[in-house]
């Protein structure tokens, strides 16, 4: 059990990001705006932020085959799969989002709307501002390191 999530990119689609921890919309909207602020648009970018967030603990976040959404949304029911477009902008992701109802049963697709307002929803709150402000931390000890 857990708060679980499965992250994958559409230009990747044999392989996402699997958390067990911290996969509630605000925390994954944290972790992908992070990454695009990194400059990181792919999933290489996603696992990394994760892994460094986590402590490098890889019961927490690793990265996982996928097949399709069905199966991606189930294997994490808590909070189904988030699936993100290529971004190559830069501009701030809005997942595809795939929910199950109930283990075992299909996943349902969010309509496009609904998953906007719920990443809205998500930036807005204390949980997404703290994550954030603890990966922009991180980023910035990143790019400090990286330019020495």
């Amino acid at each position: 059990m857990g708060n679980r999530a499965f992250i994958a990119i559409n230009d990747s689609p044999e392989a996402g990001l699997y958390l067990q921890w911290n996969g509630g919309p605000e925390s994954v909207y944290a972790f992908t705006d992070a990454a695009l602020q990194l400059g990181c648009f792919a999933l290489s970018g996603l696992v990394f932020l994760a892994r460094a967030f986590f402590g490098l603990n890889q019961k927490h976040a690793y990265v996982e085959g996928y097949a399709d959404p069905d199966t991606a949304a189930n294997f994490a029911d808590d909070n189904g799969l988030y699936l993100l477009p290529v971004n190559p902008q830069g501009e701030a992701w809005t997942a595809d989002r795939w929910l199950v109802p109930a283990y075992g049963e299909p996943a349902a697709q969010m309509t496009p709307e609904r998953a906007a307002e719920e990443a809205a929803e998500a930036r807005a709150t204390p949980h997404y501002a703290e994550m954030r402000a603890e990966l922009v931390r991180l980023v910035g000890a990143l790019e400090a390191a990286r330019a020495a």
